[in-house]
């Protein structure tokens, strides 16, 4: 389910729908931290991270993406 949900927000990231991105991220890296590996969990936060800035909340994005290094870092 996670991974349809990340699928259909990288779809409305081409479509040019940032909020409608941002949503399906957002269901998409809940499911994830409580089903998947940190590389899964990583790669959900930065996805967001880069809808965030698309959708114009940028705290946000700083936010999301240094939680995605820290995540990454943990997993090497």
């Amino acid at each position: 389910v996670a991974q349809c949900l990340n699928n259909l927000g990288t779809v409305f990231s081409q479509q040019g729908e940032p909020n409608k991105a941002v949503q399906s991220l957002e269901e998409a890296l809940a499911i994830r931290k409580r089903t998947a590996p940190p590389r899964s969990i990583a790669n959900s936060q930065h996805n967001l991270g880069v809808e965030y800035v698309a959708a114009g909340d940028y705290e946000r994005a700083i936010e999301t993406l240094e939680t995605a290094l820290v995540t990454w870092a943990a997993v090497k």
